[in-house]
């Protein structure tokens, strides 16, 4: 790959990086890389992220059908249509987990990008990986350190998400079905069959919170009406990342025709980060209790490092 003088202002590769978790895909990017655009779903969806100087990295993935993994020659060639004399071979060379295979690598000068496709039998989806390196400062080892991070863990138990420094898990079954990402504050929701519910919240909390006014208040004040219809009672608290942590339960006991039957029941856990000055609250709605669940769900969240 040819060398080129680097914009000012690249990605340094010493400094920090943090991990980007969407849809099962894991992997680990220079923290000035921050997502742009989210879109699609598990089975096909694309994710970019940018530093301020151009967007430097895309995933895109689709899914397959069938037990065995197809062939990516038709995936391949379809990349190679809005490339400009690309050129082709295996991946071999790329520091690239074993999960993946039939890996093929795409190089195009004019503009300068990299273009990885994988085959992840995890998840059965066709992933591209498209780099645009140029101005980066080691372009090939921040490249390949990136690669080299990457892995599909839809199939686990608890699969990871991580986006702007929030990392929690979200139980395998559980699919994205709404997400609200703004300035120091971030809403993620999944839900599975049944209606049942499981929702992730950051707040920017500064200046909000004081003796009389907590963590619980903040959350009640931001929901208003949508937490009024219930019966509140407080649940054993835990401690979580030496934060102590308020479990609630809300239980709807009039029938109404307006209130479903999977809205019956609100479990909160809610609590304070004086690290990063966030409140943070776990929730899941859902027709019957699992307080197991809605402990498990607070365990695997990061409110700082």
């Amino acid at each position: 790959m040819p060398t080129k003088k680097p914009h000012r202002g690249s990605t340094d590769p010493t400094a920090a990086w943090t991990r980007f978790g969407w849809h099962g895909w894991q992997l680990r990017v220079p923290q000035d890389w921050n997502p742009v655009m989210l879109t699609g779903t598990h089975a096909r969806g694309s994710a970019v992220l940018a530093d301020l100087q151009a967007a430097r990295l895309e995933l895109t993935w689709v899914s397959w059908s069938g037990k065995k993994p197809p062939s990516l020659r038709r995936s391949v060639k379809k990349q190679l249509t809005s490339m400009a004399d690309a050129k082709t071979r295996p991946a071999n060379h790329w520091p690239l987990d074993d999960a993946f295979t039939d890996a093929q690598e795409l190089v195009s000068d004019a503009p300068e990008e990299v273009r990885l496709v994988l085959n992840s039998p995890a998840s059965r989806r066709v992933v591209v990986v498209r780099f645009s390196p140029y101005g980066l400062k080691d372009r090939e080892g921040v490249m390949y350190r990136v690669a080299a991070s990457l892995s599909d863990l839809s199939d686990q138990p608890m699969v990871p998400w991580a986006i702007y420094d929030f990392t929690f898990a979200v139980p395998k079954g559980f699919g994205l079905s709404d997400s609200k990402l703004q300035t120091g504050s971030a809403y993620l929701s999944f839900a599975r069959r049944r209606g049942e519910l499981v929702r992730f919240a950051r707040i920017a909390s500064a200046g909000q919170l004081r003796d009389d006014f907590g963590p619980v208040d903040l959350m009640t004040q931001l929901e208003k009406r949508s937490r009024q219809t219930y019966a509140w009672r407080l649940d054993e608290p835990i401690v979580h990342q030496d934060h102590d942590v308020v479990v609630r339960e809300g239980v709807r006991n009039a029938w109404s025709r307006l209130h479903r039957r999977s809205e019956r029941r609100l479990e909160t856990a809610t609590w304070h980060c004086p690290t990063c000055d966030r409140v943070f609250e776990v929730m899941r709605r859902a027709a019957h209790p699992d307080a197991k669940l809605i402990r498990e769900l607070t365990r695997h969240v990061v409110c700082h490092s």
